[in-house]
């Protein structure tokens, strides 16, 4: 399959989900 300006657009939306959800968890760590 090749990759699309859309299957780029969804992984980068994936990887931002991903850093924010991982941000709030460290910040309810500490």
């Amino acid at each position: 399959m090749p990759v699309t300006g859309l299957n780029i657009a969804f992984i980068i939306l994936a990887l931002d989900s991903w850093f924010l959800a991982l941000k709030k968890i460290l910040c309810t760590i500490y």
